[in-house]
């Protein structure tokens, strides 16, 4: 064997373990990555971070992927005659690439229809309001009530209903939330108010229920905010509480 051909075989196996360094590692990120695509909560979504991680991820072992090809067609051609080529290896790679993109479809689906979810989700609150800027519009003084109600799918439709609505009232419903817009209210105590809604609402409804009540005395007290600030304070309730916030 000449010099030339102790240098071409050295580079040969340089190649040799530079693609086995590649598989390898595409292949011990994985569980990570499928971990990554499969933590989904219905409720929340995927994190922003999540979000970034799995994209991410998935680009670089795209990168990687190309790169093993790469070398691999360099074995198969220019040193053939040096190396042999794990064929298995070589479908192990595409393997692994294919549990790879499953998972990504599993993530996109899911992150497609939360995103779906939450824009269908936010154009109740939004005719909410209109609404709501509507009557204060024509009644400064009003004094309203906005309810949010938050629980199983199969009781929040009844429990929306179970209120009588009058020509400036309002109710929203969708599969996890129950808006509900009370103009005209008499200011009760709130010990008062919150035994008569639960009276209401949750008789009969075993479990799943919870909601908060905000007051809106006049038109100088609403904002579109408040919608925000009733999500986040629906959050510290407990199962078959009602708040006033």
């Amino acid at each position: 064997m000449t010099i030339q051909d102790v240098h071409i075989k050295r580079q040969a196996r340089n190649l040799e373990r530079n693609l086995k360094g590649l598989t390898q590692q595409i292949k011990h990120d994985y569980s990570q990555f499928r971990e990554n695509c499969r933590v989904f909560n219905p409720d929340r979504g995927y994190s922003s971070a999540t979000i970034n991680d799995i994209k991410e991820k998935f680009k670089e072992v795209n990168a990687k992927v190309a790169e093993a090809r790469a070398l691999q067609a360099l074995l198969r051609g220019k040193y053939k005659t040096y190396v042999q080529v794990d064929v298995q290896k070589q479908r192990e790679l595409e393997d692994t690439l294919l549990m790879y993109k499953k998972d990504y479809r599993f993530f996109e689906y899911n992150h497609k229809a939360w995103g779906d979810r939450l824009r269908t989700k936010d154009e109740h609150p939004q005719t909410l309001v209109s609404h709501i800027g509507e009557v204060y519009g024509k009644y400064r003084d009003l004094p309203c009530l906005l309810l949010l109600l938050q629980g199983d799918p199969g009781y929040l439709e009844l429990v929306g209903k179970r209120i009588k609505l009058g020509p400036r009232d309002s109710r929203h419903v969708t599969e996890s939330e129950a808006w509900v817009f009370l103009a005209g209210i008499r200011m009760e105590d709130d010990s008062v108010l919150v035994r008569k809604l639960l009276d209401t609402l949750f008789k009969n409804i075993p479990r799943g229920m919870k909601g908060v009540v905000r007051r809106l005395r006049q038109s100088v007290e609403w904002n579109p905010e408040v919608i925000d600030e009733l999500r986040r304070a629906l959050e510290g309730v407990k199962d078959g509480e009602l708040k006033i916030i």
